[in-house]
């Protein structure tokens, strides 16, 4: 318990410390290590981004600025993460801008941000196994791709848990996709089928019965025979 409550604690602390260092202005942020990969606090601007792998964030205190027109964002388990007026497009089918890698995501959100995600995926993306709290003063517009929501599930995929906590988000989903909630088509947790055995006869008991067959067809004929024989005797 103690520690739950301490990491609640360096979150807050990790998010207002970002949101003061953005308050001051437009500030170039670092630039994001071609990996991909961004384990150490501070601001961050994605324009740069160059890498080919996803930017996975696995450090509170991790604000993003900037625009980028073909990005990828996962948040991990238990990490905050800050959008400072950050623009964010992901290409490709699949492709998620924004998603929560695990439960305990939290999403603080200062001045206009944006995510849009394509095909088959939402704008920010809560899968079954993740959570996500969405805090902060400033404003969200969350886009997901077709038969996806705007936040929460992707093409099929079920909507989990998203708390909303004074942040203005304005969520739309893709056809058929729900604004904040799932997919046009959800998952279904349904056993797969198995094919039930069709019982054969084996070879001895395939030749035994011919051989009834061909003995009764026999005898029939036998005797149909001897009728005839009998009928002309008479």
């Amino acid at each position: 318990m103690r520690s739950y409550f301490m990491h609640k604690v360096f979150s807050l602390v990790a998010g207002a410390l970002a949101l003061g260092l953005l308050a001051a202005g437009p500030v170039r942020g670092a630039v994001i290590p071609a990996t991909g990969s961004i384990t150490a606090p501070g601001l961050y601007t994605i324009d740069g981004y160059t890498g080919a792998q996803p930017v996975h964030v696995t450090a509170s205190g991790v604000a993003l600025t900037g625009t980028h027109g073909s990005l990828q964002v996962v948040i991990g388990a238990g990490v905050t993460l800050t959008l400072k007026d950050a623009h964010i497009i992901a290409t490709g089918p699949f492709n998620t801008a924004t998603a929560a890698g695990g439960t305990g995501c939290g999403l603080i959100l200062a001045g206009a941000s944006s995510v849009q995600s394509d095909w088959q995926s939402a704008g920010v993306n809560v899968p079954a196994t993740a959570a996500l709290t969405i805090d902060g003063p400033g404003q969200l517009a969350a886009t997901g791709g077709g038969s996806s929501a705007g936040s929460g599930g992707g093409g099929p995929g079920n909507g989990a848990n998203i708390t909303i906590i004074n942040s203005a988000v304005t969520a739309q989903g893709g056809t058929e996709g729900a604004g904040i909630g799932a997919a046009a088509q959800p998952a279904l947790n349904a056993p797969a089928a198995s094919a039930a055995a069709v019982p054969t006869m084996g070879e001895w008991a395939l030749g035994l019965l011919m051989a009834v067959l061909g003995w009764s067809a026999f005898a029939v004929r036998r005797r149909r025979k001897e009728e005839y024989v009998s009928f002309f005797i008479n």
